[in-house]
């Protein structure tokens, strides 16, 4: 996702925030996932509509 050359991790929660849902990010380094790196991305982020399950396809 960073485009550095090293795996990131995306974790959805198709549930969260009253079902409208959210996508967490976190980056990678070399010795594994980044911890300090997250990024949150609400519903409100990308702009969907309300009850989207943003995140669900990765949930799953």
């Amino acid at each position: 996702m960073t485009g550095d050359g090293t795996p990131d991790l995306a974790l959805g929660a198709d549930g969260e925030n009253a079902g409208d849902g959210t996508v967490l990010t976190l980056s990678g380094g070399p010795g594994g996932v980044v911890t300090e790196s997250g990024a949150y991305c609400g519903p409100t982020a990308p702009a969907a509509s309300a009850a989207a399950g943003i995140g669900g396809v990765l949930a799953k």
